[in-house]
């Protein structure tokens, strides 16, 4: 069986011919020892159904890697709650959990608290269940928990691994991979686009205004286990570690960088580029930060966050002391890349999270938003010229990673750059966070590069 990229599951003959249609809207198959089929369905809640029809499971969160047990009387799963590990704004397999299930639908959680993981498998004996994750940073090791829940480390190696299956031998399919975020761009007097990676998890360059100085977070294995803020200069420094956690935003004169740690309750922090004390900012009503964006005055803030129990919203908050006061809607929000201020700091390009995610600005004194003209759905605002007449937007639509510059008079869009880097390999296809500086000189994006091998281990106990 296989499962189709429309999510049709077919049979499919080995020895050629049509696949024979089975279900729709499967994200993952299984088949149990019976020859009966287990599948998650995704049709906007993800359930577990053996066979195809009949409901095990429904979960509000993700699940994956779904198996059945060689015993058939158990599946087992991965499942990830809406609270997700996050590197920037790139899907991972996420912050999850092992969960076993027998099939009277009782629920047991195996193993839990990992920050990465992806890929499972039934011991031979149906005595363990194998998986490949992590609790630190983004490389994965082969662990394998009973069905008590006593877990153990089976294999380690460089880079990251991930559980594809266990034959009735024992031996193992897995790959190893090697992940990196990278970045490349230019400022200052490159004459052409070059490397700005530091270590294995550069993303998230926010410039300062003048465009001769960024911030970005290494938020891989290199960053340690609470990721890493920075600050670049032009003039080919080495970066300057700030301090823990992902640098959101930098202040217009550059003195000032605001953090936040990563794992919840996140907290943001004022911490300064020079000497100087970091200081903890207050979070009034907010119970969960997503990003934050220093108006161009200096003065102040634009908080993305919800109250507990309520939909996403944006605050305004003074600094240093003041706390933030809500000025959109409630489910208003905002892409974690360099938020779109207009240069006079009146309004902010946001997104309604239901419906048509089409940007508009919202005024951050309050009031109704007012539309852009030639922004469609999809699109995602970057950063307006320092004169207020263009928007750098991106465009990921099926014309790839493109960054085009939008006149807000007319509505008329101009292609400005491509965003690919020169060597394809490993490039996992789409660009993450994208900055450009006020001026147009300077630009820095971040990336995916995954190279894996493939290997059937012999061994393993």
């Amino acid at each position: 069986a296989v499962v189709l990229p429309n999510g049709t599951l077919a049979r499919l003959p080995l020895d050629g011919g049509v696949p024979r249609e089975i279900a729709d809207h499967v994200a993952e198959a299984d088949w149990a020892p019976d020859g009966t089929l287990a599948i998650i369905r995704d049709s906007g809640r993800r359930r577990i159904e053996v066979p195809p029809g009949q409901v095990l499971y429904e979960s509000g969160g993700r699940i994956s890697g779904l198996r059945v047990s060689p015993r058939n009387d158990r599946v087992a799963f991965i499942e990830i709650g809406s609270t997700q590990h996050r590197v920037s704004n790139i899907a991972t397999e996420g912050a999850g959990s092992v969960v076993m299930m027998d099939r009277q639908g009782r629920r047991t959680i195996l193993s839990t608290g990992w920050t990465s993981i992806g890929g499972l498998a039934w011991a031979p004996d149906g005595r363990e269940v194998w998986f490949t994750a992590t609790k630190s940073g983004i490389s994965q090791a082969l662990h394998a928990v009973t069905l008590a829940g006593r877990e153990r480390l089976v294999a380690r190696g460089g880079g990251i691994l991930w559980l594809h299956d266990i034959f009735p031998d024992g031996r193992v399919l897995l790959t190893q991979g090697r992940a990196s975020i990278e970045a490349r761009g230019r400022m200052g007097q490159d004459t052409a686009e070059r490397e700005y990676s530091w270590l294995d998890g550069t993303l998230g360059a926010i410039f300062a205004p003048d465009g001769r100085s960024f911030i970005f977070s290494e938020a891989a294995d290199g960053g340690g286990p609470a990721s890493g803020a920075y600050l670049r200069h032009a003039d080919g420094s080495p970066p300057v570690r700030l301090g823990d956690g992902w640098a959101l935003t930098i202040s217009p004169d550059g003195k000032w960088v605001v953090c936040s740690n990563i794992g919840f309750p996140r907290e943001l922090r004022l911490v300064p580029t020079g000497a100087g004390d970091p200081r903890k900012l207050r979070r009034g009503s907010i119970s969960e930060y997503d990003w934050a964006y220093f108006l161009p005055d200096g003065k102040r803030l634009v908080v993305a966050g919800s109250e507990a129990g309520r939909p996403p919203r944006l605050f305004v908050q003074e600094l240093p002391d003041g706390e933030p006061q809500p000025f959109t809607p409630e489910g208003t929000g905002l892409e974690p890349l360099p938020a779109a201020i207009t240069p006079d700091g009146r309004f902010v390009a946001a997104v309604p999270l239901a419906g048509e995610r089409r940007f508009a600005l919202y005024p951050i004194s309050g009031g109704a938003p007012q539309p852009i003209p030639g922004i469609a759905a999809g699109d995602t605002p970057l950063r307006f010229s320092a004169d207020g007449a263009s928007l750098y937007v991106l465009d990921q639509s099926e014309s790839g990673n493109r960054v085009v510059r939008l006149d807000v008079a007319n509505g008329r869009k101009t292609r400005w750059l491509d965003l690919a880097p020169p060597d394809a390999a490993g490039f996992w296809g789409s660009t993450s966070f994208v900055d450009i500086a006020p001026d147009g000189r300077s630009y820095v994006y971040s990336y995916w590069r995954i190279v894996s091998d493939l290997f059937v281990v012999d061994g393993l106990r």
